[in-house]
């Protein structure tokens, strides 16, 4: 599809970077960095990377970040996910079938009681009409609630927020499911899945034809023993723990028989 945005799984790309480096500490800094919002922050992250391993900076860079990091993501797509959760999301899904047709589905419901639980740790400062500052420290951010649009870039990608949006939205003595995207709305997500997936008949009811049926390919005997065990994914391999026997003494009890 020519307009589709082609976005690649994180964690697939941790898991092929498993395959030639080693180091918990840059899985870490690579999920911080592919969940910034903002192109400066996102630089920022990859600086500290490239500072500790040029190496492992280049690799990441060379997966191409505008298709795995959120702040090169387009906006008005409602979907910030840098990962492939297709199953959990299906299963969100069906729980949600019982939810009012316009209100915000159970997953986005879950999502903003966890932001509403934050929300204490920002103030908020009208600069406008429908216009204010969130500040947190250091950090500030500016929320426009008419065009559902904040400085952090988050309202754009998902469509129902962030804490910044969710505390202006409650200062304003509002309900923050009202401020959700439309798209998140229960009549909406039913609509989405209300086509099923039509099943397929064996090749015992196929009909018949006129035509030479396709031979199975030949049997290749791979080189060396075959193996038996499921391959496992590098992340599934833990650490063997094993006790040597060097330098350790035996104790050995003799029993004497009496006559």
């Amino acid at each position: 599809m020519r307009n589709a945005e082609h976005i690649q799984c994180a964690r697939h790309i941790v898991a092929n970077f498993r395959k030639r480096f080693s180091g918990v500490h840059y899985e870490r800094m690579f999920w911080k960095a592919c969940k910034e919002t903002t192109e400066p922050l996102f630089n920022a992250t990859m600086k500290e990377i490239q500072v500790l391993n040029p190496t492992t900076f280049y690799y990441f860079m060379e997966k191409n970040p505008k298709s795995w990091c959120r702040a090169f993501f387009r906006e008005g797509r409602m979907c910030d996910a840098v990962e492939n959760g297709l199953f959990r999301q299906f299963n969100l899904t069906i729980k949600g079938c019982s939810l009012p047709d316009y209100k915000p589905c159970l997953a986005i419901t879950i999502l903003l009681n966890k932001l509403k639980r934050d929300q204490s740790y920002w103030q908020v400062l009208p600069t406008g009409l429908n216009q204010f500052e969130t500040r947190n420290l250091a950090e500030s951010y500016v929320v426009d609630v008419d065009n559902k649009t904040c400085s952090c870039g988050v309202w754009q990608l998902n469509g129902y927020g962030h804490v910044h949006s969710v505390v202006t939205i409650s200062y304003l003595k509002s309900d923050v499911g009202n401020y959700v995207d439309p798209m998140y709305y229960g009549a909406i997500y039913k609509n989405t899945y209300k086509y099923p997936m039509r099943g397929m008949n064996g090749s015992n009811m196929w009909p018949p034809t006129e035509f030479i049926p396709p031979l199975p390919p030949l049997k290749r005997k791979m080189p060396g023993r075959p193996k038996v065990n499921r391959r496992t994914d590098s992340s599934e391999r833990g650490a063997r723990y094993t006790v040597s026997k060097v330098g350790k003494r035996l104790c050995v009890v003799y029993e004497t028989s009496r006559t």
